[in-house]
């Protein structure tokens, strides 16, 4: 759907593991940023962190809401950063 602009996307779900549902959404629409979120450990999604340059980021449950803002705001910002023409 062209009028989704980021997905919240938990690392830990029933039956599907949060970077197989990233897989996923990256075949779909590589360009989606996709904000990360897990209870546990942020090195449980460093790589795919990593390996998702600037449209993935991660935030550590629980959080406040400004602080997920924050996090949404930035990620936003640089996923336009990186379309934009060089």
């Amino acid at each position: 759907d062209p009028d989704v602009q980021l997905v919240v996307l938990d690392m830990n779900m029933p039956n599907l593991s949060g970077a197989r549902v990233l897989a996923r959404i990256r075949q779909i629409r590589p360009e989606l940023p996709v904000l990360l979120s897990s209870g546990y450990d942020e090195r449980d999604a460093a790589s795919l962190v990593e390996e998702g340059g600037p449209t993935v980021a991660f935030i550590q449950k629980p959080y406040r809401l400004a602080e997920r803002d924050e996090v949404i705001r930035g990620l936003l910002k640089a996923t336009t950063r990186a379309r934009a023409p060089s």
